[in-house]
């Protein structure tokens, strides 16, 4: 009697195990959980001067050209992506590079007051601020 209790114990532990192989390896996750989502550069352009108007309460003038400096920077990241191919150290070299020169482009745009709070919200977030470029 026990060893019919100990084999149908195992043949359970079996079965389930079988079942559980089948439905790991059919299931398939969705592609959001899999991919990231890749912003577009015109979307992304506009998160990032909304966020710059917030912080430092930018005109409409201001607001049409950083949404251009942005634009043009999120497009030449891309671009420098696709040229550095799957060289990862060339890539992350020319990003900061095109970072560094749309910061100075974007400083160039604000008054002095609004430099002061646009290097303060840069400072937050752990460094990240505004001009972060997690897409």
């Amino acid at each position: 009697m026990k060893s019919l209790k100990v084999m149908l114990v195992a043949a359970t532990i079996a079965s389930t195990n079988v079942v559980l192989a089948q439905e790991k390896a059919t299931s398939t996750k969705p592609a959001s959980t899999t991919q990231a989502v890749k912003e577009t550069p015109e979307a992304h352009a506009a998160k990032q001067t909304a966020r710059l108007t917030s912080a430092c309460a930018l005109n409409a003038e201001q607001q049409a050209q950083a949404k251009e400096i942005y634009l043009a920077s999120d497009e030449a990241i891309q671009a420098a992506h696709k040229a550095a191919g799957k060289d990862k150290t060339k890539a992350d070299a020319d990003k900061k590079k095109l970072v560094a020169e749309r910061k100075k482009k974007i400083e160039a745009i604000l008054t002095p007051e609004q430099k002061k709070k646009y290097e303060e919200a840069n400072k937050a977030n752990n460094g990240k601020g505004i001009d972060n470029d997690d897409k």
